[in-house]
């Protein structure tokens, strides 16, 4: 066993010599080992230049009762939040020059285009007698602390495990003729990175959730790396509001201090990101894909103001 990384609900991560290569190894507990065969091979044959890569995967002991080991590739620089809270401790190494407006719109793009791959495949699965049907791929799970960050501060979205089938559009879609072993595994997103109550997420099985609840959450995930604010846990109900679109806040969290952006970049980033993402109502946001787009004319736009 190698140096512990972190550790979580789901179980633990090392980092671990194999075959002279560094990787990320992560045994599950008990209660999380249940993942499908078939999710796993489907996990392990995605490949995304700002996916984190799943190298392997084995049970230590015996296959049925065993543990679960997922290998990754190893992501040196730890998560985007511990990132963000570096920065505002004067901890961040110098080389990742986070306090640049550009590099945070780089690493929005590359969480965004991670989405954007996963939303826009086409995984065809039985339904009934005959009958095929392609469906997306959500991820269920994105935050701050799922973006991982590489030895020259590119993003990597991580914990792929709760990759589940979905809807590209909003709201549910039923599919109760779906074989037993394709059934979803029913997993919720972390506090503050969802609409409470919201209806396309699933409460049943063989309701597939909308990929347009993974865009709620990068919405979140990109205020708390341009405001450096908590998506959750911090009490502060003027946060909770402004992260839910409340009308009744009316000027936009500020940037994160120390980040050099003009207040007229940062408000056309808000507007044409920010609110659209975190809208109440899941059919008035974005898809990923036009998430990427207004991030590309954002960058057209203000680049003179974003590169020093």
């Amino acid at each position: 066993v190698g140096e512990e990384l972190g550790a979580g609900s789901f179980g633990r991560v090392y980092r671990v010599n194999l075959a002279g290569r560094p990787v990320a190894v992560k045994k599950l507990l008990p209660d999380s080992a249940g993942i499908p065969l078939e999710a796993l091979r489907r996990q392990a044959g995605l490949r995304h230049p700002r996916l984190l890569w799943l190298l392997g995967f084995a049970h230590r002991g015996e296959a049925a009762g065993g543990d679960l080991l997922l290998v990754y590739e190893l992501c040196e620089a730890g998560n985007l939040r511990q990132l963000i809270d570096d920065f505002a401790a004067g901890r961040a190494p110098p080389a990742c020059e986070f306090q640049l407006a550009g590099v945070r719109i780089r690493m929005a793009h590359e969480l965004a285009s991670a989405l954007d791959f996963l939303h826009s495949r086409q995984e065809v699965e039985a339904a009934a007698a005959g009958d095929w049907r392609s469906f997306s791929l959500a991820h269920q799970d994105v935050k701050s602390t799922n973006v991982l960050l590489t030895a020259d501060w590119h993003c990597k979205l991580g914990d792929l495990d709760s990759l589940q089938t979905a809807t590209a559009g909003s709201g549910l879609t039923r599919m109760e003729d779906r074989p037993q072993s394709s059934q979803p595994r029913i997993r919720y997103f972390t506090n503050g990175y969802f609409v409470p109550g919201e209806p396309d997420r699933p409460g049943a099985p063989g309701e597939l959730l909308s990929c347009k609840v993974d865009v709620y959450a990068l919405g979140v995930t990109l205020l708390e790396l341009f405001t450096g604010r908590r998506a959750s846990g911090g009490g502060e109900p003027e946060l909770r509001l402004s992260l839910l679109g409340d009308s009744s806040v009316q000027q936009p969290l500020s940037p994160q201090a120390g980040l050099l952006i003009s207040d007229r970049c940062y408000l056309d980033l808000c507007d044409r990101v920010f609110r659209p993402c975190l809208a109440l109502n899941s059919a008035q946001r974005p898809t990923s894909t036009r998430v990427l787009q207004e991030l590309d004319r954002f960058y057209s736009s203000c680049e003179p103001d974003l590169e020093n």
